[in-house]
């Protein structure tokens, strides 16, 4: 049962991928099929047969309703009413409509294409529909205009099928044709008012002054013509005020963006992308894969910056809170889809500002994990502190007594190992971070000099150290985690070379830990310092804790260079 499911399931889903790669051969079936009904008797068998077939093949092409998508039966229902309806009361006043609804479909998609090709083919198929709509639809409406147009009658059914002929010889070029593709419901609106006032207004020139039809058609042609020109110029005057289009674009809503479809990837990533800068690059892409008429674009926040597509075209720029979008599109934007891109923009940072304080949130919840961790092994710390002053203080009446070298190990190890206790101990009562220290630079230098020679680590001073000082506690514990890092590298391959660099040249002093391995990952890399990361060795807070260190006082922790044979984590100062 679950094979024969699955068998289905993969021929519905050839099917579906079929349709989606081959729209324009369904929408030269439909106008065939179209065609093939006008040339027949409407109101007869045949004729609305061949329709009943040409809706069929227009559900298969329509651009609203993803082939994939399930109707529930309520709408099925209502559409098969509606289509019953229209079959069974067939006119030529019907067909008339509903070639004017379909040129307004195809004619608000046509500016969405940025491909010759495309446009082309496009055009020609709204080219069919309004000259078989004006030249054949129309005067069967009219019994007194058809002796004038019966040579055009017969241009119509023998003519116009060349038009469909060639728009099956054009060859695709890989446009994006899925339904998903935007349709301007203002050049569709225009589209369809300017086919119902050329049909009305040479039926009206008819009535009234009595020509013919092809004269009123003329008319009405050139009169169209004029009045387009007289718009456009006051749409977008050269000089001036702004013109008809800045006022009229603000009350577009519903322009080249299929908002509700955007909603549905941008919310689908967000659940399943937690990352907010691969949640925002991701996003954009899905936008460049999604609107053909796209190419590509640069998005700028907190530092970071990606690019998506193509960087070529028209240049319009989006600016939400700290998010910067630049989108590269073939043609100017009209005033209302940059208002539209403004709420998408929006909407991006907004979703990318919460991934953020989602991060930031788990780094604090992480933090205080580890301080509740810390807190927890106080009271063992401080049992294990004082078995060692126990200890010290056997040792010094020991030594009283005429000690042996046992005793004088004890004498020496022993207070250092308390001391350093107890400075966690403090640590832990006292999460909060306290300056320490400042001591003399050759002094901390030499010491760490006599601390690590046993382990093959190269030391180079710059300038002369003198009376230089720098913070023990900051420089001992980024020492200590930058050379652990490293030689847990050097522990997968024993040839790396590490090399600690003090710089006392100017005050403050620097230092800098390098390692001839590899390179770090371009994302950890960028999180270093900032949040916690992953760790095989570790916790993965150590520089991050170092970091936060560093900054009361006055200093920052950088990933000086990150290229193969030449890592480098140094302190700097702020300035």
């Amino acid at each position: 049962m679950n094979t024969e499911a699955k068998s289905d399931n993969a021929k519905q889903s050839v099917v579906l991928d079929w349709m989606e790669h081959h729209r324009r051969v369904l929408l030269v079936v439909m106008l065939a099929l179209l065609h093939i009904t006008l040339m027949q008797k409407i109101t007869g068998f045949t004729g609305r047969t061949f329709l009943v077939a040409h809706f069929g093949v227009f559900l298969l092409w329509q651009p609203f309703v993803q082939a994939e998508a399930r109707v529930p039966a309520r709408q099925l229902g209502g559409m098969i009413a509606v289509l019953a309806l229209t079959v069974a009361f067939l006119s030529w006043w019907l067909m008339t409509l509903w070639l004017m609804l379909l040129a307004g479909i195809i004619g608000g998609r046509i500016f969405f294409f940025h491909s010759r090709m495309a446009k082309v083919f496009y055009l020609l198929a709204l080219i069919y529909l309004m000259a078989v709509l004006l030249v054949f639809a129309v005067p069967q409406m009219i019994p007194r205009s058809q002796e004038s147009v019966g040579p055009f009658i017969t241009l119509a059914r023998y003519g116009f099928p060349l038009l469909i002929v060639t728009m099956a010889l054009i060859p695709s070029d890989g446009t994006n044709d899925s339904p998903t593709e935007a349709i301007d419901l203002a050049y569709s609106l225009f589209v369809i008012l300017l086919l119902a006032v050329l049909v009305l207004g040479s039926v009206a020139l008819m009535l009234l002054e009595g020509v013919g039809y092809i004269e009123a058609l003329l008319i009405m042609v050139f009169a169209g013509a004029a009045m387009l020109i007289l718009l456009s110029l006051a749409w977008n005057p050269s000089a001036g005020f702004s013109g008809l289009g800045a006022m009229a674009s603000r009350y577009l809503l519903s322009v080249g963006l299929p908002l509700e479809q955007w909603l549905h990837v941008i919310t689908a990533l967000a659940q399943r992308e937690p990352d907010p800068i691969h949640f925002l690059d991701q996003s954009c892409r899905e936008m460049v894969a999604r609107l053909s008429w796209i190419i590509g674009g640069v998005w700028r926040t907190e530092g970071r910056t990606g690019t998506f597509g193509d960087s070529h075209g028209v240049e319009t720029t989006f600016s939400q809170d700290k998010l910067v979008l630049t989108l590269y599109t073939q043609q100017a934007m009209p005033p209302a889809l940059v208002w539209h891109f403004n709420l998408v923009a929006q909407l991006l940072a907004e979703l990318h500002r919460a991934k953020n304080q989602q991060q930031q949130l788990k780094d604090m919840a992480y933090v205080q994990a580890i301080h509740e961790t810390g807190a927890r092994l106080t009271h063992d710390v401080k049992n294990l502190l004082q078995s060692l002053n126990m200890l010290i203080f056997a040792a010094d009446i020991d030594k009283r007594e005429g000690g042996a070298q046992y005793r004088r190990l004890l004498d020496r190890q022993l207070p250092q190992i308390s001391q350093r206790l107890q400075q966690t101990m403090d640590k832990l009562g006292q999460p909060e971070l306290e300056r320490g220290e400042m001591v003399i630079a050759p002094d901390w230098w030499r010491q760490m000099e006599e601390r690590y020679a046993v382990e093959g680590v190269l030391f180079e001073l710059h300038g002369e150290a003198g009376s230089a000082k720098l913070p023990a506690e900051l420089f001992t514990t980024a020492v200590e985690n930058l050379l652990q890092n490293a030689m847990n590298k050097r522990a997968a391959c024993a040839d790396i070379e590490i090399r600690i660099t003090l710089d006392v040249a100017l005050s403050p002093v620097k230092i800098c830990v390098c390692d001839t391995g590899a390179e770090l990952p371009g994302d950890l890399a960028a999180d270093i310092g900032k949040r916690p990361v992953a760790s095989e060795t570790g916790l993965g807070i150590g520089l991050y804790q170092l970091a936060r260190n560093a900054q009361l006082y006055g200093y920052r922790l950088e990933l000086v260079m990150n290229r193969p044979g030449n890592v480098c984590f140094g302190l700097a100062p702020e300035s």
